[in-house]
């Protein structure tokens, strides 16, 4: 027995997922060609026929009953058009029937009990509606970034306003640092000139299904003004240099941050707000680019253990020896357990703290609090590329009587 109707008025139907399954499926959506969604659940099956009932569904409440947030009974008697379609599929050569119910009208025994749902939040949503920045790009002319969110559980469809708020915030900010970097004068701090920022601003063109995807595009005029817009399509491709190399940040560590230390500090924090901006939500992200110029694209899908490990490699710090250096100082704090000490230098009035060295242990340990010894102290600076201009450490490497 065929599954769908044919030759009726609901037009060309394709199967979009089966939800329920006895022997045959039994509760199901579909689509016609047009694009107009259904819902379909089969009420009463003989030798000679099967009755379904088909409501039609927006989008919008597609998703949400397939996220279980609009039980599968309310789907059908609560209709937004207020009306369902009873349809009858014929065993013989006969043609299927289709005929209007008003939603008052359906009999109880048709529908399932109050408080059943679909329960497909956690598969995938398909795509009834494919983004494809690449085409978008040709036919606006214009650099155009998707962005598709996978949110978890209850609807992977909705996004949180703060965290919208906050990903387009540093998506901005890492392009206005790039563009700076690459463009002009890279600074640590202070405001990014207006000349850069301008070429660099990003426009919202709409959002889209499948899970919850937005669509940015650079803003018109600066097509216009510069044909072959080298800079916005440098910093996008920076920019997709960086997260292709974030997919596998084990393999890319070396080079990923050797990259960082070469766009400086504010392109590495930029970069790492945005990370941890996604890590924070639990959300995967795929990128979609397109460019006027068809050579310029790229499609790639970030997961969160890659953004988690990318976050530890861009925090990694190293060590850099600055200098080692004997101080007369007097001993005013220390911990054996936890090998920490504090030093006050007598010549200068400056105080030292950090951590001893193993080696230095069995000699610090029969220290005196508030007695003046030669300390032989190792500065040490703690570098990263979001912290190029380093962090000292004091290291004690050796502590002996002084004698006067």
């Amino acid at each position: 027995m065929r599954l769908l109707p044919q030759h009726t008025q609901l037009g060309k139907l394709e199967l979009i997922e089966v939800y329920e399954y006895y022997d045959t499926p039994c509760l199901f959506s579909c689509r016609n060609a047009s694009g107009q969604l259904f819902i379909s659940i089969l009420f009463e099956q003989e030798k000679r026929l099967e009755k379904w009932l088909y409501a039609s569904i927006s989008q919008r409440r597609f998703e949400n009953i397939r996220a279980g947030l609009i039980d599968i009974r309310n789907a059908f008697i609560n209709s937004e058009n207020g009306f369902v379609y009873e349809v009858i599929i014929n065993l013989d050569d006969s043609p299927d029937r289709v005929e209007i119910i008003w939603c008052e009208n359906l009999i109880d025994d048709w529908l399932p009990m109050p408080n059943e749902f679909i329960e497909f939040a956690n598969e995938p949503l398909p795509l009834l509606e494919v983004k494809d920045a690449p085409r978008t790009a040709m036919q606006i002319q214009r650099e155009v970034l998707n962005l598709t969110f996978q949110f978890p559980t209850p609807n992977p469809t909705e996004a949180p306003v703060a965290f919208l708020g906050r990903i387009l915030e540093s998506i901005q900010s890492v392009f206005n640092a790039l563009g700076q970097a690459i463009g002009g004068t890279p600074t640590l701090t202070g405001i990014i000139p207006h000349s850069i920022t301008e070429k660099m601003q990003l426009t919202v063109l709409g959002t889209y299904p499948g899970s919850f995807g937005i669509e940015l595009a650079t803003l018109p005029e600066k097509i216009e003004k510069d044909r072959n817009n080298y800079l916005v399509n440098s910093v996008i491709n920076e920019f997709f240099e960086l997260v292709n190399m974030s997919i596998n940040p084990e393999d890319n560590a070396y080079i990923l941050r050797q990259k960082l230390w070469t766009l400086k500090t504010r392109v590495a924090s930029g970069y790492r707000d945005f990370l941890v901006n996604l890590y924070k939500s639990e959300t995967n992200l795929r990128f979609n680019w397109g460019s006027p110029n068809q050579e310029h694209r790229d499609l790639v899908e970030l997961h969160l253990s890659s953004i988690k490990k990318t976050l530890e490699i861009i925090t990694m710090t190293e060590d850099e020896i600055v200098k080692e250096s004997e101080i007369v100082s007097k001993l005013i704090g220390l911990n054996i357990r936890t090998k920490s000490y504090e030093i006050l230098s007598i010549e200068h009035n400056k105080k030292y703290s950090g951590r001893i060295i193993d080696e230095a242990i069995s000699r610090v340990e029969t220290a005196t609090l508030s007695e003046v010894y030669v300390s032989t102290i190792r500065e040490i600076k703690e570098i990263s590329p979001t912290l190029p201009e380093g962090k000292l450490k004091y290291q004690l490497i050796a502590l002996r009587p002084h004698i006067s």
